[in-house]
């Protein structure tokens, strides 16, 4: 029983392994075919390399601040009534974004107006005395120290009318102030305080950004800073907008004394569409140096690996180089490594091409 059931376990392992052989071999026979043919020749666009004298940028991270931070507070001691803006909300100069509690203030606006309207009674009786005691002053009737009496007492009900007048325009204005309006076009990025709260001055209800003068913030290492001016053109890469154009507005000589960097704020050129806290990358310009740029449209990838074509004059056949890129400029990318000992690169045009295939220029590129 052992035997036979050996017996066919052996034929069907051998009737399976059978088409996997005849596969294997098929494969390796195509490879052979692909081998063989592998080598091509192609009339393809042919560049010289040379050294030149091109840009040397240090890239500095960094993002997108306000310029103007406002945080907003009460001028007056009272508590919060409503808080009209949420987090994230876009406001508008002059809109009203916290209301305070008012009682208080009312309050004293109806007895200062009540002693207002007692300081005025007083004024006009004192000064139809003083027209009284002057006829009686005329006729001889009232002596000089009455009469000056009268007079004073007239001038103190004109000052308790004046400081009225006062006391009630003060009120009046902190009545204002139980309305808190933004003083700037801007996002509103924190709310400290809820309704309810008493609200003191000086101590912050919300915080406002504004939206119209935005700058991109970065560092630059001490050994750097002298390399560049207030006004100097910078390109600032931002990762969620792309390349926008600025200048080095502000320079804080200051530096950070563990870090050793100071601060550089960049005036950007387009800023519309950008927002305080995107990332990106500043590239200042420190000069020139030799180096070599090849065409963006000569690097290829193969398996994740940028490269160029190099050829070989003496028997026409080009051999991939890897390549490390740098900075890119309006001329191409600048290499920072493995053009060593290449004088020629071919630019492939869209074609696949592999390493020993044969190139030749086309007549334009000649």
């Amino acid at each position: 029983m052992l035997v036979m059931a050996y017996e066919i376990y052996k034929r069907h392992f051998l009737t399976a392994c059978i088409p996997m052989l005849l596969i294997a071999c098929g494969e390796n026979h195509t490879s052979s075919e692909y081998a063989a043919r592998k080598a091509a020749t192609f009339e393809l666009p042919i560049i010289e390399i040379k050294e030149e004298q091109i840009p040397v940028y240090y890239h500095a991270p960094g993002a997108i601040i306000s310029d103007r931070r406002i945080d907003i507070s009460s001028r007056i001691t009272s508590f919060i009534k409503v808080i009209h803006v949420l987090e994230g909300e876009h406001v508008v100069t002059g809109q009203l974004i916290a209301s305070l509690d008012s009682s208080e203030v009312d309050g004293s606006i109806s007895r200062l107006n009540a002693t207002l309207a007692k300081a005025r009674a007083d004024l006009a009786d004192a000064r139809v005395d003083v027209e009284q005691y002057q006829q009686l002053h005329t006729q001889g009737s009232v002596s000089n120290s009455e009469m000056r009496k009268v007079i004073l007492s007239r001038d103190m009900a004109v000052n308790t009318l004046n400081e009225a007048i006062g006391a009630l325009s003060t009120a009046e204005s902190q009545l204002l102030y139980t309305k808190i309006t933004s003083p700037d076009n801007g996002v509103v990025i924190a709310k400290r305080q809820q309704r309810g709260d008493l609200a003191t001055p000086g101590q912050i209800i919300l915080s406002i950004e504004s939206d119209q003068q935005l700058l991109f913030d970065t560092f630059l290492p001490a050994k750097l800073i002298g390399s560049v001016r207030k006004g100097d053109a910078v390109a600032v890469d931002i990762d969620t907008f792309g390349r926008s154009e600025g200048v080095i507005a502000r320079i804080i000589p200051s530096g950070d004394p563990i870090t050793r960097r100071y601060q550089v704020k960049i005036q950007l050129y387009q800023a519309q569409d950008l927002l305080p806290g995107m990332f990106g990358r500043a590239s200042f310009e420190l000069g020139t140096a030799p180096g070599i740029v090849i065409p963006q449209e000569s690097v290829v990838q193969i398996g994740g690996v940028d490269g160029v074509y190099a050829l070989d004059e003496a028997t026409n056949t080009i051999e991939f180089h890897w390549v490390r890129l740098g900075d890119i400029t309006d001329s191409g990318y600048h290499t920072l490594a493995g053009l060593h000992g290449v004088q020629k690169i071919v630019i492939p045009s869209g074609q696949h091409l592999r390493d020993g295939d044969k190139v030749t220029a086309v007549p334009e590129a000649l």
